[in-house]
């Protein structure tokens, strides 16, 4: 029977299901704190080595709410539109947090 490598990633199934996620609402205006505070959650993940940048897309929808939802839907279409969303996550979720 074979063994996985040491450093292989295991999906985002694994975070506890009881961690409370950040929520950044329309409204919010310290969104740099929604953002430290989202990454540090993001970090606990997979034995703290991440989440891997499509988990963290998905992650970070479901935290945000309003026109911060609209935001990412938009800036998602534009990234699949142009092909990006499939070959640069990282600058995917960069536009997004800029935004």
């Amino acid at each position: 029977m074979s063994q996985k490598p040491p450093d292989a990633r295991r999906g985002m199934i694994r975070i506890d299901p009881k961690m409370q996620w950040p929520i950044l609402n329309s409204d919010d205006m310290d969104v740099e704190e929604f953002y430290e505070e989202f990454e540090g959650v993001c970090q606990l993940a997979n034995d703290m080595k991440g989440l891997l940048p499509m988990e963290r897309l998905l992650a970070l929808k479901i935290c945000l709410r309003g026109s911060r939802t609209e935001t990412y839907e938009i800036v998602e279409r534009q990234c699949q539109e142009n092909g990006t969303f499939t070959k640069d996550l990282e600058g995917v979720y960069e536009i997004i947090t800029s935004s």
